[in-house]
């Protein structure tokens, strides 16, 4: 009795879990599931695989931008520091002898030998410019450019202002002195354009090796996706094919990572799922061949009641399984005679056709 109540349970519970798939099955045909197709797997990994590699490519590249640029930096101010001290020490006599000659000599060669430099030129004390590159500057004061200070105790005074919209320079100061007595200013200007074409090629640089190693890296993630999510997508298409009631598919494991692993649980689901759908359908023909015997069993039974004058005689019959093997039947043997027939017929078949050919002879 148990186990057919049992059975009762396992026949309920696969009928809900068909039953819902068929459910999931239309709705995934009439386009109602919630489910809705994204993109891959493959596609999100590569995605953000070259997101994460142009990120880290720029940041390098941002970072060794800055660090070369405040090289370069560093290395234009310390040349440009290295002539103006040189000017300054070969300036203290002529200076000191207002030998103005000798002095343009002095601010020209600085400007033509050395690459960068766009203007030098000597003042005194006073701001009077004794030799300047620039034309027509001589014998005239010296107007500072805005935003820079005068020199005061520094040995070299270094500053940055745009000297055209299109040109930034470091303006050099360095003192002239004799017997550490401060007569005049050498002022030196050195023009950023070296570090901005440095940068610009450095960038360019930056752009081309970071398309190679992002070409690289997108061949190498293709590659690896390939690997990896290959197998992600035969597993994928197994358990679709399971859910859609195909529990013979033969499922392969050529892996023993954790892909290998999902891929096994995928198979042995698969199995006990085949195993489950047998046993009901087995369930399912023994209740059908159930119910014809007891249709069988309810035709062998009495199906009316004797009435016999001085007695009433009632019956009930209920099996204690679905079909069982008890039996009786009522024989009328004579006009002062009446019989019933009780017997256990479920072990031995044979006793049913004698009970039978008794009920017939006594007819």
């Amino acid at each position: 009795m148990s186990s057919l109540k049992n059975s009762s349970v396992i026949f309920l519970d696969f009928t809900f879990i068909f039953a819902y798939n068929k459910k999931n099955e239309d709705k995934m045909k009439t386009g109602n599931s919630e489910y809705r197709r994204g993109m891959g797997l493959k596609a999100k990994f590569s995605l953000w695989m070259v997101v994460f590699i142009l990120t880290v490519m720029l940041t390098v590249s941002f970072f060794f931008i800055q660090h070369e640029k405040k090289i370069l930096s560093n290395e234009i101010k310390l040349r440009g520091k290295t002539i103006a001290l040189n000017v300054a020490a070969n300036a203290e006599d002529p200076l000191g002898q207002k030998d103005d000659l000798i002095l343009s000599s002095f601010v020209h060669d600085a400007k033509v030998n050395n690459k960068g430099v766009v203007y030098c030129f000597i003042v005194d004390n006073k701001n009077i410019i004794w030799a300047s590159t620039e034309k027509f500057k001589n014998n005239t004061k010296y107007k500072r450019p805005a935003g820079l200070r005068p020199l005061k105790n520094e040995s070299v005074l270094v500053q940055e202002y745009k000297k055209t919209p299109d040109e930034d320079v470091y303006d050099i100061t360095a003192p002239i002195k004799i017997k550490n007595v401060k007569i005049g200013e050498v002022h030196l200007g050195i023009s950023k354009k070296a570090i901005k074409k440095y940068l610009n090629e450095t960038t360019k640089g930056m752009v081309v090796s970071t398309a190679i190693f992002l070409t690289i890296g997108v061949i190498g993630i293709f590659v690896l996706t390939s690997f990896i999510i290959g197998s992600v997508e035969e597993v994928t298409e197994d358990i679709e094919a399971i859910g859609n009631g195909d529990l013979n598919r033969v499922i392969e494991i050529n892996r023993r990572d954790e892909i290998g692993r999902i891929a096994h649980s995928v198979k042995e689901m698969s199995r006990k799922l085949k195993l489950a759908q047998d046993d009901l359908v087995e369930k399912e023909r023994m209740k059908k061949e159930m119910q014809i015997a007891k249709e069988i069993q309810q035709t062998l039974l009495p199906q009316s009641i004797p009435n016999i004058q001085g007695f009433q005689i009632e019956t009930f019959y209920e099996s204690a399984n679905e079909v069982g093997g008890d039996y009786f039947d009522y024989i009328h043997i004579d006009e002062t005679h009446f019989g019933i027939l009780v017997a256990d017929v479920s072990v031995i078949i044979q006793h049913l056709f004698i009970l039978l050919q008794i009920k017939m002879l006594s007819c």
